[in-house]
């Protein structure tokens, strides 16, 4: 068993209130609804949305995978920060016993804002996280964030 972590940092001109409601709040319904090839769905199985609560994520026809768990660590709509972990599913592909995401949207200047994440990556047995692993990871972040963002711009309405 191995740990690895990793840092993802994307700047954006959407307003840190906005983006997390868009990108965590609301992101059940929107990440499906703006990645439909790559997200069929995101299911409540147990909790109300805040600490605990665990998630069905089913992944659509585009993605190699077709389903994770995930489990919200902590929530803190104040802060804009949103820790969960992957908990079981095919796309821990028997190498990984969890993967844990850190995100924190931060306020930048102009009413902007800073999506910043820390993956943090659990191996099993005597695998290590590769470089690919690694860019595959910042590569799928980066698709949802700018996925989230572009939908933000194109409704400027959006609360």
């Amino acid at each position: 068993m191995s740990v690895n972590t990793h840092e993802l940092e994307l700047p954006s001109t959407i307003p840190p209130s906005k983006m997390f409601k868009g990108l965590v709040l609301d992101g059940d319904t929107l990440i499906p609804k703006v990645l439909p090839l790559v997200f069929k769905s995101v299911e409540t199985l147990e909790g109300d949305g805040s600490t605990g609560t665990i998630k069905l994520v089913t992944f659509g026809e585009e993605s190699p995978y077709k389903w994770v768990k995930t489990n919200i660590d902590a929530i803190d709509k104040m802060n804009f920060t949103y820790n969960y972990t992957i908990i079981e599913g095919d796309a821990l592909i028997n190498m990984f016993e969890s993967i844990s995401y850190q995100v924190k949207i931060i306020a930048s200047p102009n009413g902007r804002s800073i999506y910043k994440c820390r993956t943090t990556c659990i191996t099993k047995g005597d695998y290590h996280v590769t470089k690919e692993n690694i860019q595959s990871d910042k590569a799928k972040q980066t698709e949802i964030f700018k996925a989230i963002e572009a939908y933000l711009l194109a409704h400027p309405n959006y609360s």
